[in-house]
């Protein structure tokens, strides 16, 4: 044991020189990132730790502080969010930025399937900026408000055998009544991606009544690519929590399998 001793310096040096190159306020380089925002590490006790926030709205969500563990020449971190628990990498890069790689593992029974990132931050501190309020519309609610919705083609005809498959799309919807950035794939098959998004952003729906706080619309739109070369698309309730206390609807599988279509024109 002795003959280590005088290794633990040496070591405890080198730990401290690790946390000093990463501590310090990061910030995401995409702007609009639906995963982490910013970051605030920090190092104590010759140890390290993290505080994150995630996009939310009005404002991001405060994950907390966490130890971000010594990994290779990084470190790594493991958030519990009651619904989730989100495990993080950290590695500072040669021209200065920090690329994280996570994974959000859900455990709340919505159906969602685990999500898996890789973002990059750069030191600064986080813009003042107000994000939009969003309210969850039901099915019912978004379906009086179309105007034009569009259907996608089916865009694997030359692909055998035949892809069927189910694309779930959040859509989110201006005052005006325009599909707008915000509208994201959720899950799905990736050959369906783009014929799915392109098909949505041309919906028009009637602009919001007015009635209450001026917020954005939310709703799923569940497009159906099936076996007969047909696409068709319903509406389901979002799953996120709204900036007005809907706390979201987990999906049931069996009931939105059965959703009635929408009566949409079809696509080119």
């Amino acid at each position: 044991m002795r003959l280590y001793l005088w290794l633990l310096p040496f070591i405890f040096a080198a730990t401290a020189n690790s946390a000093d190159s990463i501590a310090g306020s990061w910030i995401n380089v995409n702007p609009n990132t639906g995963g982490v925002t910013r970051l605030v590490l920090r190092s104590g006790d010759q140890q390290l730790f993290v505080h994150a926030w995630g996009a939310c709205n009005p404002s991001d969500c405060d994950w907390g502080e966490v130890q971000c563990a010594p990994h290779g020449a990084g470190c790594k971190a493991t958030w519990d969010h009651g619904f989730a628990t989100t495990s993080m990498q950290l590695l500072p890069l040669g021209d200065g930025r920090l690329q994280i790689k996570y994974k959000a593992v859900f455990h709340d029974n919505s159906g969602r399937r685990d999500l898996g990132s890789e973002e990059f931050f750069a030191h600064g501190e986080p813009p003042q900026v107000e994000r939009s309020l969003i309210r969850n519309l039901t099915p019912e609610e978004a379906t009086k408000r179309i105007l034009q919705c569009v259907l996608p083609s089916h865009s694997d005809s030359q692909v055998r055998p035949l892809v069927v498959e189910t694309v779930y799309i959040g859509l989110l919807i201006s005052n005006s009544g325009d599909v707008v950035d915000g509208t994201r794939f959720l899950s799905g098959s990736a050959l369906f991606r783009d014929s799915a998004l392109q098909a949505v952003r041309k919906w028009k729906f009637k602009p919001d009544s007015g009635d209450g706080q001026p917020a954005l619309g939310r709703v799923r739109a569940l497009i159906r690519y099936k076996a007969d070369m047909s696409t068709e698309v319903a509406l389901a309730p979002a799953i996120l929590p709204d900036s007005f206390g809907d706390r979201g609807t987990p999906r049931n599988e069996e009931a939105e399998a059965v959703l009635p279509p929408l009566q949409c024109e079809p696509g080119p």
